[in-house]
């Protein structure tokens, strides 16, 4: 008789797990949604891309640790479910995404824990851990690094005997003038003039207002067709064009005119900020 399979042991773990997982992915798709957006679209992000396939190699080369651990449910893994859902749920309270993201990746970690067990948690500890990689952050820190990159060139410049002076991100040098490069994503200040650039399509219409952060007040002016696309002209209360794409169908539910007051509003995970140059 063959011997037993110690993966093929246990399979009802797994398969509550797939379930739960599925559940947990399901409920905080938006959240995953956003972040898949900037993996795909930012280049700051992009290698996050290659994070889940490394998390699902390394959990397959250890499949055969983990069947031995003995597949048993471990209650502090629920808690710390129960954590990241609210971790998840304050984050889409107060609109912050890396607290929302945060959460749903820390949510799947805690069912791994209470449905495997704390023995199998241990085999997995790097991937769980390494989990956390998917949510996308570290804009906040750009700045601080270009003055230390600053500081270093500065540093070493002048131990090779070449005087020159640092003020923030700009070195002046004899040779010329040069800057610090910005090396994960451009940087704004305070008070910088910025456009917010929306896809038309992604734009949504009502006529009564939806007290959102993303929300401006504007007046249709005039449309057009296109096939069953239609292109709504509308003007904001400082006088700012906005074109805006809906369907026929949605323009025959909106029941407007020329004149007629609208609200456009949209996700903050579709608007991308371009600095003006001067």
């Amino acid at each position: 008789m063959p011997p037993e399979n110690p993966v093929e042991r246990r399979p009802a773990p797994l398969l509550w797990l797939g379930v739960t997982a599925i559940a947990l992915f399901a409920l905080t798709f938006a959240e995953w949604r956003a972040m898949a957006h900037q993996w795909w679209n930012i280049d700051t992000y992009s290698h996050i891309l290659l994070v889940p396939p490394i998390i699902g190699w390394v959990a397959w080369i250890r499949r055969e640790e983990i069947a031995r651990a003995g597949l048993r449910g471990w209650w502090p893994g629920v808690v710390w479910t129960l954590l990241g859902l609210s971790c998840w749920a304050l984050g889409r309270a107060l609109e912050i995404n890396t607290i929302a993201q945060g959460g749903a990746v820390v949510a799947l970690q805690g069912a791994v824990l209470a449905l495997l067990g704390l023995r199998a948690g241990i085999v997995l500890a790097f991937p769980l851990a390494y989990a956390l990689v998917l949510v996308p952050f570290g804009d906040e820190i750009i700045p601080p690094l270009q003055m230390i990159t600053a500081e270093i060139a500065t540093a070493m410049t002048r131990w090779s005997g070449i005087e020159m002076v640092a003020d923030g991100i700009l070195i002046d040098t004899p040779a010329g003038l040069f800057e610090t490069e910005k090396v994960m994503s451009q940087n704004y200040t305070i008070g910088d003039r910025a456009s917010i650039i929306i896809s038309a399509d992604l734009v949504q219409l009502t006529p009564e207002p939806t007290h959102t952060r993303n929300e401006i007040e504007c007046r249709f002016i005039s449309e057009e067709f296109v096939g069953s696309v239609v292109t709504l002209l509308t003007e904001s209360l400082d006088g700012s064009d906005f074109r805006i794409q809906i369907q026929q169908r949605e323009l025959s539910e909106l029941d407007f005119s020329p004149g007629s007051v609208l609200y456009a509003h949209w996700d903050t995970s579709d608007a991308h900020i371009l600095i003006d140059v001067p």
